[in-house]
């Protein structure tokens, strides 16, 4: 295995929201699936994952939202404070709908973040409560305004993320200049790429039939050169795969403590142990992880050392399917035409 430089982490499966293109909402209901089951790690199953040794070799760490916004998980400020105190030059990004949470927090979470690496990746899409509220269900634009500001107020830094669809297309430049006069550091827009079919993605809301729609801009060149395959045309392109877990000497884990060496794995794994199908119906992931074994990644029953060595053999025993352009989801993320 090589020597990991960053880790992104899961901490929580729990969220506020249900946005109809995230992992954990099912877009027929509007609602979590059946399957996920409210788990968390707390600051000592943290410390267990994430020994001081390994702390101090990393340089960033990224709490991402597979299936949970980081934000809701209990002892995140106490995680927080526990990385600095290993390793106080680390660089840390927070990602969250920042619907949640009062004052109070925020006004913790920007007083520990001071002076740090730290920036607050802020996943906000729209301008108003009407916009925002269509693919951020369940999340209020005026408490998020509130939380942003009071947390730039006591010297935190934010960057803005709006993902454009059509619906919200008309409030990105609204957005963009909104951020600015909050104290936004930066702010970035880019077109979702998940599983369109012809240009539209469907899901329920209240008993409705809603449909989510490709927009006809894109306004950020760092994101337009991320060129993703898009989904509808996995199957018929060919492409070369280039990890970029492999690249970034980065890995991934989860709330469970699983170590796997991407989120889009981290995914497929707590699928698979749930005997539920890939979310993509992409058997070479399953295959994969069923002929390794989706018992041997848990870095709070095997210790980290043993974790991360099964992740990295993991990682060679998928050099053959790469070379035939599978799984599905490396081809996606890693795969250049």
């Amino acid at each position: 295995m090589f020597k990991v430089r960053e880790v992104h982490y899961d901490i929580t499966n729990m969220c506020n929201a249900a946005c109809p293109q995230c992992v954990r909402t099912n877009p027929k209901t509007g609602r979590a699936y059946d399957y996920i089951s409210k788990t968390e790690l707390s600051v000592d199953d943290f410390r267990i994952t994430s020994p001081s040794w390994f702390l101090k070799q990393l340089e960033y760490i990224y709490f991402c939202g597979n299936y949970g916004d980081p934000i809701v998980a209990k002892d995140l400020l106490s995680i927080l404070e526990y990385v600095w105190e290993q390793n106080p030059k680390l660089s840390v990004k927070v990602h969250s709908n920042c619907s949640v949470r009062d004052k109070i927090w925020w006004k913790k979470f920007a007083e520990l973040t001071h002076n740090k690496k730290f920036t607050l990746i802020a996943s906000v899409d729209g301008a108003s409560q009407s916009t925002q509220e269509l693919y951020r269900v369940n999340t209020n634009f005026e408490r998020i305004m509130q939380n942003l500001k009071t947390f730039i107020s006591y010297n935190g830094k934010v960057e803005w993320r709006y993902i454009i669809f059509k619906h919200n297309e008309h409030e990105v430049s609204t957005a963009e200049q909104l951020s600015k006069d909050i104290g936004c550091i930066n702010f970035r827009s880019y077109s979702s790429n998940r599983q369109f079919i012809d240009g539209r993605f469907a899901y329920t809301f209240n008993g409705e039939t809603r449909y989510l729609e490709q927009p006809s801009m894109n306004t950020d060149k760092k994101f337009n050169d991320r060129k993703m395959i898009p989904f509808e045309d996995l199957t018929s392109v060919s492409a070369k795969i280039d990890c970029i877990a492999i690249k970034t000497r980065s890995i991934f884990i989860d709330f469970e403590g699983n170590v796997m060496p991407c989120c889009h794995y981290g995914i497929r794994l707590y699928t698979n142990r749930r005997n539920t199908r890939d979310v993509n119906g992409d058997d070479a992931v399953q295959q994969t992880i069923n002929n390794f074994g989706n018992d041997k990644f848990n870095a709070l029953e095997l210790g980290l050392e043993t974790a991360l060595s099964n992740c990295g053999e993991f990682l060679d025993r998928l050099g053959p399917y790469w070379d035939d352009g599978a799984p599905l989801v490396c081809k996606m993320i890693c795969g250049k035409k």
